[in-house]
């Protein structure tokens, strides 16, 4: 019966339409993908230097007690972190208070954003004092 015309002129605004949403949404990714690239980068570099705190402590963690200090002395961040981050320091702290004895090790490097170092702690076991060696010693072995 009745053919309903079409409008001419609709089928150019929806193409007009959807190409401006398309060039938006091309124009806020375009400006996404740096930073993106930078958290990522970011959180490499961040995943980097707590692998390296995580393998010192472990190193220092499992020497003798008489060999700390000096291993403290010696202390250096590995060739492969030097090259990966710029400016990379190492830093660490021997402590022995009612908290316990621990090294407390932090790392820093030159960022684009201020950030503070990373940080971790390792506990060491509690100083024997030479008498209480003798009184565990006579304890063990009593029936």
């Amino acid at each position: 019966m009745f053919k309903r015309k079409r409008a001419l002129g609709s089928a150019n605004i929806e193409v007009l339409v959807a190409a401006s949403l398309v060039l938006a949404v091309i124009g806020v990714l375009s400006s996404m993908v740096p930073r993106l690239g930078n958290v990522w980068k970011a959180s490499r570099n961040n995943q980097l230097a707590t692998h390296e705190l995580a393998n010192q402590l472990e190193l220092l963690t499992a020497i003798p007690e008489s060999q700390l200090n000096q291993a403290l002395e010696n202390l250096h961040v590995s060739s492969d972190l030097k090259d990966a981050l710029q400016g990379v320091v190492l830093s660490h702290q021997l402590l022995d208070d009612s908290n316990g004895r621990r090294i407390v090790l932090a790392i820093d490097w030159e960022r684009i954003v201020d950030a503070k170092p990373i940080t971790m702690v390792a506990w060491l076991p509690a100083q024997k004092k030479s008498g209480e060696d003798q009184l565990e010693t006579e304890a063990g072995s009593a029936p």
